[in-house]
């Protein structure tokens, strides 16, 4: 037996639901037109205690597990009771009853919002080439990530010199980057030019940086967001 508190605003909002249910095994029974309702867009508008709507949830996941009986357990009392109805008639009734359970449990959770990381945060396990051996071209300060739309990478180890740009703000999950535009953003292999082509991008003004990497012929390929201890953070462009 259930020991859901049974209220006047559940009593209520029962009522309305067997009406519903009445109305649409009805217009089943008669071959009507049964119009599509939502429950969810009523809860929203009259917005009931959740614990209101309790009594709801059991009746209607009842009523549910009682039609599967008949659709898939071909229960012999059930289906005789239920023999007003075409198999595919009972499987429609079963979808409405489903759509007000279901509508039913999304307006009783609660979604709780996630708390927005720092950048100190995000930033805990991001790895990173500070500076390059050498000491020649260093990292700009990680935390600039999260304020710019577009800036340079490049791995020393496998040659390769990324462009990331955003629409919205980058924003960094362990070693990995994303909210990247994967369209816009691109990955191309620097090969023989090596270091001194990329020391090139780290001068001058931003159009010089961008005239240079139009000169870059290697086929592009998409960025996957990964970071290593191999990758220098070579220049913000905006």
């Amino acid at each position: 037996m259930s020991s859901t508190k049974i209220t006047k605003v559940s009593e209520e909002l029962s009522c309305y639901v067997e009406s519903w249910i009445d109305e649409f095994i009805e217009n089943l029974n008669t071959n009507e037109y049964n119009k599509k309702r939502s429950f969810l867009k009523y809860l929203r508008v009259h917005k009931p205690k959740r614990a209101d709507c309790k009594p709801i949830i059991e009746s209607s996941l009842a009523f549910r597990d009682e039609l599967d009986m008949v659709i898939i357990d071909k229960d012999p009392e059930l289906t005789e009771g239920y023999s007003y109805l075409s198999n595919a008639k009972i499987k429609k009734l079963r979808e409405f009853v489903d759509s007000i359970y279901s509508d039913a449990v999304s307006y009783c959770t609660i979604t709780r919002k996630r708390k927005k990381k720092t950048p100190e945060q995000m930033l805990k396990k991001f790895q990173y080439m500070e500076k390059t051996p050498n000491g020649n071209i260093s990292s700009f300060d990680p935390s600039q990530l999260f304020s710019v739309k577009s800036f340079l990478a490049y791995n020393t180890k496998t040659g390769d010199l990324y462009y990331y740009e955003t629409d919205t703000n980058f924003s960094v999950k362990g070693t990995t980057l994303s909210d990247f535009n994967e369209e816009n953003s691109y990955c191309a292999r620097v090969g023989r030019r090596g270091m001194s082509f990329v020391a090139t991008l780290t001068s001058g003004t931003v159009a010089f940086s961008e005239n240079q990497l139009n000169k870059i012929n290697t086929k592009k390929k998409k960025c996957t967001g990964r970071f290593n201890i191999n990758t220098i953070l070579l220049r913000v462009l905006s």
